[in-house]
């Protein structure tokens, strides 16, 4: 196992920088998520951990070693595409065991370790098959076999759920994980989907524009998100313009479908300036005592969950309560409910950054 470090590393592609002083860092053995939108960067990222880009700025290491100028081969990394490339003319087993044959591994030895991998992918059952027989599914997890036939330090995933159906994908999720788990190699997975992943990861990292803009756990991002992207890429949010109005007491924050009382002096600093305020479903809570009212517009529940969707003077909020959180009798569409927000963040429009300590 090998850890990843990126210090304000560029990647130029033509005339354009795909890769903007990027700053991350990934411990040996670790599952990270690497969070973006399409053309933030995160293809040109793993690429650039491989060997296959140019970085023509500040300093990649892969277990403490500079790769400048180390070829994609001797970097002891394996990368698996976004749409799987497998070589038409090898059947599955050959597909799998080709990293091993450049190794000039014995036929045994090929065989044994190919054996290995398709059992613990549960894939054993393709060995024979060709390429053009798979769905796309079992081609991403042939795509990952290959990968891990030959042991690598560092793997690294591009979208590998991004065109699977949400059940297919569900079960990749679980079965990547329990065997990055299992083999405890330092995982690098790109996604512009959190779903599933980013709580199971250790560390989440937001990409915009080529630049690392915030990395943490993928609870802290999701809790207290530095950026509108972070917001964006990590779960279900609300952006909502809102003024600040001081008084003696503290402030107040007012959007013009309702307001509520903050107390957090450095709001002072900001007395009649417009914020954004972030929120969350998780975020709203149904209070009887709750001063912003609503009605509610459509009540559903899933897996233990209940999601409300209310009228809030013409903005509509969707409130989330987990199991066993709430008394929901008499919790039916059109009645009227007292909201509260139970947590909320605050960005600053002049640089798009979160504002501390509120």
């Amino acid at each position: 196992m090998l850890d990843v470090t990126l210090d304000e590393v560029s990647v130029r592609r033509d005339a354009t920088l795909v890769l903007d002083r990027a700053s991350m860092h990934v411990a040996a053995g670790e599952l990270a998520v690497v969070l973006g939108g399409s053309g933030a960067g995160k293809t040109s990222l793993l690429r650039a951990i491989a060997g296959l880009e140019e970085v023509v700025g500040g300093t990649l290491r892969i277990g403490g070693r500079d790769m400048t100028g180390v070829p994609p081969g001797e970097r002891d990394v394996s990368l698996t595409f976004q749409q799987p490339v497998l070589f038409p003319r090898r059947n599955v087993e050959r597909n799998i065991g080709f990293p091993l044959e450049l190794r000039k591994a014995t036929a045994d030895e090929i065989a044994d370790r190919v054996g290995v991998e398709a059992r613990v992918l549960k894939i054993d059952r393709l060995l024979r098959r060709d390429v053009d027989e798979l769905s796309f599914g079992e081609a991403q997890m042939v795509q990952l076999a290959r990968a891990l036939v030959r042991a690598p330090s560092v793997l690294l995933l591009d979208e590998p759920f991004a065109s699977l159906d949400g059940e297919l994908a569900g079960v990749l999720r679980r079965e990547m994980t329990m065997l990055q788990r299992a083999f405890g190699v330092t995982t690098v997975m790109a996604t512009n989907d959190p779903h599933g992943m980013l709580f199971l990861a250790d560390r989440a990292i937001v990409l915009e524009r080529g630049a690392v803009v915030q990395q943490g756990t993928g609870r802290d991002v999701y809790d207290r998100p530095d950026t509108a992207a972070s917001a964006l890429l990590t779960g279900e949010a609300a952006l909502l313009p809102v003024d600040v109005e001081v008084d003696a007491d503290g402030a107040w924050l007012v959007h013009r479908s309702f307001r509520f009382r903050v107390w957090a002096p450095e709001l002072r600093r900001h007395a009649s300036r417009r914020l954004q305020l972030v929120t969350r479903p998780e975020w709203w809570a149904i209070d009887p005592q709750g001063l912003i009212g609503g009605v509610v517009e459509r009540v559903t529940r899933w897996e233990g969950s209940t999601t409300v969707v209310c009228d809030v003077n013409g903005l509509r909020v969707v409130a989330r309560a987990a199991p066993g959180e709430l008394d929901w009798h008499g919790i039916d569409v059109g009645a009227r409910i007292g909201l509260r927000l139970a947590r909320w963040v605050l960005l600053d429009p002049l640089d798009g950054r979160r504002i501390p300590s509120v």
